[in-house]
């Protein structure tokens, strides 16, 4: 039983539990409700009320987060929908980097607004936003009109993120090691919105945040491994080639800065940005320096039209069909 509902009438906690079928997360969700339990059924139930009376589980869970949202603050609702870009957990510095817009909602003012989502048991004490709730505040994303300004938020603030992990992390800065791990975590603890980050990264051909992004996330270990490509957001060919004339568009800007080593290098963050794995954009890389550097055998200074000579002579002790001459013999 919820702390909310001690000392409630007992006939007020079970009509609630009644109504709400005793299902336990409509009754965590429902003790959030700054409302007694009494006025919490009254608010769900009757003719107006905001459950219907065929409503099965899904729809009174739906209902109680129904009526979670109508008891918020105006401020509140604003942050409420606009978690609802995060794939997964978040922390507070990133919340306020994504949701702040320095108009309605400050970024300074989110932590103490994340507390009070807490408080109302529609955001987790890790800060994530369970199944139920983030389908109901996408749709008022989406109603709001700021779905594809908040994706694009979320893209240049999970970047700035990881680059800031990256720079602190790295070795070449004096700093005491639990500050380095410290960065590591909280690179490993936003996996997920790296990965959704990439996906937005592709969907937009945002080649030159996308390229840092990965670069970034190679380098704190973020992505390992074959899920990498599944983790870019990449699904098809369409957001590949939009990438990939981004990154074309980016290397003409900089002057041709990005050939040799630096194209190869833009070719590896490409492969993870189009879904072809992170290890295998490296060991592809690899690959490619490797025959580069590797020096050039006898007889291949001639070019395309010097083949490797055989043993025997100038005709390699072969006749015009490559058998072997009467020297050879």
């Amino acid at each position: 039983m919820p702390q909310f509902f001690a000392g409630a009438p007992t006939d007020d906690v079970e009509r609630l539990c009644r109504l709400l079928d005793g299902i336990p997360l409509a009754l965590e969700l429902a003790a959030g409700c700054a409302l007694a339990p009494g006025r919490i059924a009254d608010r769900l139930g009757g003719r107006h009320g905001l459950l219907p009376a065929s409503a099965d589980g899904a729809g009174k869970v739906l209902a109680v987060v129904r009526l979670g949202h109508e008891l918020l603050a105006p401020r509140e609702r604003v942050l409420l929908r606009r978690l609802a870009v995060f794939a997964g957990a978040f922390d507070a510095p990133l919340a306020g980097a994504v949701c702040g817009d320095g108009g309605i909602l400050r970024r300074a003012e989110v932590p103490r607004l994340l507390d009070r989502l807490v408080a109302a048991r529609l955001v987790t004490g890790s800060y994530a936003l369970r199944g139920v709730v983030k389908e109901y505040a996408a749709e008022r994303l989406r109603e709001a009109g700021e779905h594809d300004l908040l994706r694009d938020r979320h893209l240049r603030a999970v970047r700035e993120a990881y680059e800031e992990c990256h720079e602190g992390a790295s070795l070449a800065r004096r700093q005491p090691w639990p500050e380095r791990v410290r960065h590591l975590r909280r690179a490993r603890a936003l996996g997920a919105e790296c990965r959704a980050a990439l996906g937005r990264a592709v969907e937009r051909g945002e080649a030159a945040s996308g390229l840092r992004l990965a670069r970034a996330a190679m380098a704190m270990g973020v992505l390992p491994g074959r899920r990498a490509g599944a983790a870019a957001g990449a699904r098809g060919a369409g957001g590949a080639g939009r990438l990939r004339e981004g990154a074309a568009g980016v290397r003409a800007r900089r002057g041709g800065a990005c050939r040799g080593g630096g194209g190869r290098a833009a070719g590896a963050g490409l492969l993870v940005l189009a879904g072809g794995g992170l290890q295998r954009g490296r060991a592809g890389l690899l690959r490619e320096r490797a025959v580069r550097a590797r020096p050039a055998l006898p007889g291949r200074a001639g070019g395309r039209g010097g083949g490797r000579r055989r043993p025997g002579g100038a005709g390699g002790g072969a006749d015009g069909a490559g058998r072997p001459g009467a020297a050879g013999r």
